[in-house]
């Protein structure tokens, strides 16, 4: 005679041993480090939006403004950046301030000589203005 089950007395495969345990431990241990991961993610944003940082700014452009010009030399890093032949440039910068915004604007003049010509640069008032000259 065979059996065949029904819905009151359904076969049940190994119904005798025990469950296999889930990985609780292992879920423990990821929730813990992730929540590590959140305190220490929010007190580092908190740190770094409370904490003021002393950058002199304000006596920097107060130097700059009070500076009769300035001598400032451009170096290139590569010798495939190089212009005319030459790695580096000499730039001189007058700053100015407007009265009535005390916002700080340069003029600045460069000349750059080269084997056959002198290119010149100048920045006046906002607007640029270029020459170049046959040498010799």
């Amino acid at each position: 005679m065979q059996f065949s089950p029904k819905l009151e007395d359904p076969i049940l495969a190994h119904e005798d041993q025990p469950t296999p345990r889930r990985r609780t431990k292992l879920r423990w241990i990821v929730g813990a480090v992730v929540f590590c991961g959140v305190v220490c993610a929010s007190v580092g944003a908190l740190v770094v939006y409370t904490h003021k940082v002393r950058n002199n700014a304000a006596a920097i452009t107060t130097n700059l403004q009070q500076a009769p010009g300035l001598l400032v030399t451009l170096t290139a890093k590569r010798a495939s950046m190089d212009f005319n032949g030459q790695t580096s440039a000499q730039v001189y910068v007058i700053p100015h301030t407007a009265s009535a915004t005390g916002a700080v604007s340069f003029d600045a003049f460069l000349s750059h000589v080269g084997a056959n010509t002198t290119q010149n640069y100048v920045l006046l008032g906002g607007r640029a203005y270029t020459s170049t000259v046959q040498n010799g």
